[in-house]
């Protein structure tokens, strides 16, 4: 480990990682429709396994206008509000998501028709209205279509629901053999598609919050300042990965993969605390280089006020506890050990979250000097839940899938089996470093009676042949104490790295099934029964309103009080309802996205692994040399 309190290499943060915009063959370099400027030809690319496509803009796309569009066209214009001949980009969103078509094929509209600004204009909007049309027929989405259809004054007509649909209703006249006949549903069924690409097994992205990536890959993203800007790939392709075809990621790590994690080192105090009862001191060191003591009810309370505050989040668990009894349980150093390593990964997880290595309290616990109990009795802490002070903005409530609750639901039936693999992979991990760590333990004890049978032999007379013997149990007694110095320290080494490595990333399905129970029970809330109250005291409202005899003020302002404080319970935990669902989001990318660490771990495994059968192999061979020169020498003094 790295720190104060040990040698290693330093750790590092998510700064590491690249942003989206950052990376080479963004969308941002071109646009199609000459509102920017460029440094290069505005072409954009789609890639297709190996094939790549460039669309250069039609020139014929400027010629879409009222007089030559359909009148739904201009209809569905009037209803997305323009201002200044221009809407916003969640305007158009909203008229493609009543489309019914799946969500990456929105999300390719979106960057054909905007690939720089988040303003839409008209030219745009009515060219996204000709490909969400071709999108529900099933057919290809690219500007050479819209420009084919301006060609031959043929627009199609799309199909639009909810509200589109019952204003558009006006104007079903079909305006070409396009339109004709009304397309089918547009959703593929979840049992069309195949669950081996989605890490939710849904087959459907759902939402604004997600979009496929080159490769088979797909990535979140809020719609707004912070759009895609990457190519997206055909949605039939079909591309098998080890974790699915994972929401931030696809064939290459490189791209969501999380940097160097932030090291945090706990160690144990030799002696004691206590008078009756006996308890172990901790000591925590970080990269900052500050030292803080802590027991482990310390950290018992920091998780316990963690869960109050945020109990959305995929917060760590910590490890079992057990009580020391003088003269009945002793408390044996393997389970120390091994709850020393728990409380490491407990406060990593912690310090590489993007949300809880902000909160006020994880940063006490690291950096406050005094013991904590004494800081706690000076410093009252507020415990209210997350959401009462975060405010969501609208981008981040349009990143949140549509189908969310399908994908959770699909994602818990997964966890338990996923945390009993990955248990019985850390045990037998575990059970393979300790065994070797024994098999070092019998070397070195063998090493040792070697040896004191050499110096047995040599306290008395034998005869001078016996010396030879004696020098060559002596050579294999010093070349088994160097193949046992190697066996125990790569064995440390698999304990430090894989072991941990393999129980983080158990970890994190536990942390993900402990955060499904926290929100099946604390998710709920009482918004429709407050709903049905309100109504029924407005209809008494009404109905004192109407008696013949005249109303008293003060059942009249008791009524009103109750409807309006009702209403503001209402409203609150709606704002509490989006919360959950966009944390809930956030927190399940966040354990897929850290998954991509496991990758790092097997390379480390596997050089470690490399390294060590190299090492024994050249001890051995190193004792086999010994043993002939040894044979040459004496061949040599015999002749």
């Amino acid at each position: 480990m790295s720190g104060p309190l040990g040698n290693g290499d330093g750790g590092g943060d998510l700064s590491t990682v690249r942003p989206i915009s950052a990376r080479q063959g963004s969308w941002a370099d071109s646009s199609p429709w000459g509102n920017t400027t460029t440094t290069g030809t505005p072409t954009a690319r789609r890639t297709t396994g190996s094939t790549h496509i460039h669309e250069e803009p039609p020139s014929l796309l400027p010629l879409l206008h009222d007089s030559n569009v359909p009148p739904l066209y201009l209809h569905a214009w009037r209803g997305a509000q323009p201002i200044r001949d221009t809407v916003s980009l969640g305007a158009v969103m909203r008229v493609l998501s009543s489309g019914g078509i799946k969500q990456a094929s929105i999300d390719k509209i979106v960057l054909l028709v905007t690939p720089t600004s988040g303003i839409i204009t008209k030219q745009q909007f009515y060219t996204s209205l000709v490909l969400l049309a071709h999108a529900q027929l099933h057919r290809e989405i690219s500007l050479q279509v819209v420009a084919r259809a301006i060609e031959v004054g043929s627009l199609p007509i799309p199909t639009l629901s909810s509200s589109s649909a019952s204003s558009a209703a006006v104007y079903s006249a079909p305006s070409s053999p396009t339109s004709m006949t009304s397309p089918p549903d547009y959703r593929r069924s979840t049992s069309m598609s195949s669950t081996n690409d989605d890490p939710w097994g849904t087959g459907t992205a759902g939402g604004s919050g997600a979009v496929k990536a080159s490769g088979g890959s797909q990535l979140h993203s809020s719609m707004g300042a912070s759009r895609p800007t990457f190519p997206p790939v055909d949605e039939d392709d079909d591309h098998g990965h080890a974790f699915g075809e994972n929401l931030l990621g696809g064939t290459s790590l490189g791209e969501w993969a999380l940097g160097k994690q932030q090291k945090v080192e706990v160690r144990m105090r030799d002696e004691l605390q206590g008078l009756v009862f006996k308890h172990t001191i901790w000591f925590i060191a970080t990269e900052r280089g500050v030292i803080v003591e802590r027991r482990y009810s310390d950290f018992v309370w920091l998780h316990d006020c963690l869960v109050r505050r945020y109990p959305f989040r995929l917060l760590p668990v910590l490890p079992p506890k057990q009580v020391h009894i003088p003269g009945y349980i002793a408390i044996d150093e393997l389970f120390l050990e091994r709850r020393r390593r728990g409380l490491e990964r407990f406060l990593v997880a912690l310090l590489n979250h993007p949300t809880l290595k902000h909160d006020h309290l994880v940063r006490i616990f690291h950096n406050e000097q005094s013991e904590l109990s004494a800081w706690r009795k000076s410093n009252p802490i507020s415990l209210e839940e997350e959401s009462t002070s975060r405010i969501l903005t609208s981008e981040e409530e349009m990143s949140v899938p549509s189908d969310l609750e399908e994908r959770l639901t699909n994602l818990r039936a997964r966890i338990i089996p996923l945390v009993e693999h990955w248990t019985r992979v850390t045990t037998t991990i575990d059970r393979i470093a300790h065994r070797r760590q024994n098999q070092a333990a019998e070397y070195e004890r063998m090493t040792e009676a070697l040896s004191g049978a050499v110096e047995c032999e040599r306290t008395g007379w034998r005869p001078v042949e016996c010396e030879n013997v004696e020098a060559d149990v002596d050579k294999v007694a010093r070349g088994l104490r160097a193949v046992a110095g190697r066996m125990r320290q790569g064995a440390d080494e698999q304990l430090e790295t894989t072991v941990e490595e393999l129980k983080r990333h158990r970890e994190l399905y536990v942390n993900m099934k402990e955060l499904f129970t926290r929100y099946v029970h604390l998710s709920a809330d009482t918004v429709d029964k407050l709903k049905r109250r309100v109504e029924t005291n407005m209809k008494k409202l009404e109905v004192l309103r109407d008696a013949a005899t005249p109303l008293a003020p003060a059942e009249f302002d008791k009524l009103s009080h109750s409807i309006s404080t009702d209403q503001r319970s209402i409203e609150l935990l709606l704002r509490r309802r989006s919360f959950v669902r966009w944390c809930m989001w956030q927190e399940v990318l966040w354990m897929f996205r850290s998954t991509s660490l496991l990758s790092t771990a097997t390379r480390v495994w596997v050089t470690h692994e490399v390294a060590r059968a190299e090492h024994l192999r050249i001890r051995w061979e190193e004792l086999q040399e010994g043993w002939e020169t040894v044979l040459t020498r004496s061949a040599a003094e015999e002749y």
